[in-house]
């Protein structure tokens, strides 16, 4: 057999130089080799079945693993539109004090078993401290004592009657009639009946719980700005502390009603911040306030997105521009409180978390 001839794979003038050429030229070196081969061999593959399966598999395993992990991080950061759900949190729903447990659902289920006569127990407007239409408990009450007032007939008035009817009532029986006439006045019993009735028709009427949402809304702007107003914070929180160790300030958060927040003359105790006084009237424009104010319309919003306006893009708009401007009162006022008294007051009141502060939030 003849010997084989070994060639260069380049074809190019000989020279001297090249006119021996060395014998590894005519190996081919890893690096050279061109990437057509490559991409016939990953097309090869990827027409096996058997391969074609556990690349999908593990792309199908990597996105779920995935998906894992940002639910994990995400219940780890909280939610940044709704935070911690805390008592007073969950009383805007209703816009009555967060004592209070009683829900509409509950009222309209009950019923007068034993005298059908009766109406329905329901919500008692004197024991709200606000109230629909911007009436007060008093306003109410010298309602219901001037109207009592007017209802009650004279005694003149009550004898005459009474004498009217026995004269009716002789009458008719002389003359066989079996129908008596309607009576005059009422009797102290009937009258005290209606009395009674109207006065829980008015709470019914003036009740939040028979309010609309936008009463609500109305009734919790006034809460915030009673319970988060400076005027009120600075008789019952300490003032900040200079330290830059501000965080570690151990705060109790005091338990007050809505009705003594909102009624200046209850407040008997020394107050620890002395430049409470200097104020003129209801604080409504520090962080705390807008704070629990945006709180509670996000809240709101939140709710109406979550029933029949999924669809409602102008207010989903309008609920990212509040949570994007609570964002930056929280920024604001944890950044001039340096987690002082006043900013835990309003962590623990509102329930906020890093996540409403902290980063960018998407929705």
């Amino acid at each position: 057999m003849p010997p084989r001839i070994v060639l260069p794979l380049r074809l190019k003038p000989v020279n001297a130089s090249s006119a021996t050429p060395p014998i590894t030229s005519a190996v081919r070196s890893f690096s050279s080799t061109t990437s057509l081969y490559k991409k016939q061999s990953l097309a090869a593959r990827y027409r096996d079945p058997y391969i074609r399966g556990q690349v999908l598999a593990a792309k199908a395993a990597n996105i779920s693993r995935q998906k894992e992990l940002q639910e994990e991080r995400q219940k780890s950061i909280g939610d940044p539109i709704r935070g911690l759900e805390t008592p007073f949190v969950r009383s805007f729903d209703t816009a009555l004090p967060e004592q209070q447990t009683v829900t509409d659902l509950m009222l309209s289920r009950e019923t007068t078993a034993k005298d059908p006569s009766q109406p329905p127990p329901g919500p008692k407007a004197t024991q709200e401290p606000f109230l629909n239409h911007f009436l007060s408990i008093g306003e109410v009450m010298k309602s219901f004592e001037s109207s009592a007032t007017l209802s009650e007939p004279s005694a003149e008035r009550r004898t005459r009657a009474e004498q009217l009817k026995t004269a009716d009532e002789a009458n008719a029986l002389r003359n066989g009639d079996k129908a008596y006439p309607p009576d005059a006045v009422d009797t102290p019993e009937e009258t005290e009946r209606k009395r009674r009735n109207a006065e829980l028709a008015i709470q019914r009427i003036v009740s939040l719980r028979n309010g609309s949402s936008k009463d609500r809304t109305l009734a919790n702007v006034r809460r915030c700005v009673a319970i988060f107003g400076r005027h009120y914070t600075d008789r019952v929180l300490s003032p900040k502390p200079a330290s830059s160790h501000a965080a570690n300030h151990d705060v109790t958060v005091p338990v007050v009603s809505d009705a003594a927040a909102a009624d200046t003359k209850q407040f008997k105790i020394q107050p620890l911040n002395p430049e409470w006084n200097l104020r003129g009237g209801p604080d409504t424009g520090s962080s705390e306030v807008q704070i629990a104010i945006l709180t509670a319309k996000i809240r709101t919003l939140v709710r109406h997105m979550e029933g029949d306006g999924r669809k409602d893009k102008m207010n989903k708009r309008n609920l990212r521009l509040l949570v994007h401007k609570r964002q930056k009162h929280l920024k604001y006022l944890r950044k001039k409180e340096r987690g002082g008294p006043r900013w835990q007051y309003v962590v623990e009141k509102l329930g906020v978390i890093d996540s409403m502060w902290k980063g960018e939030i998407s929705l």
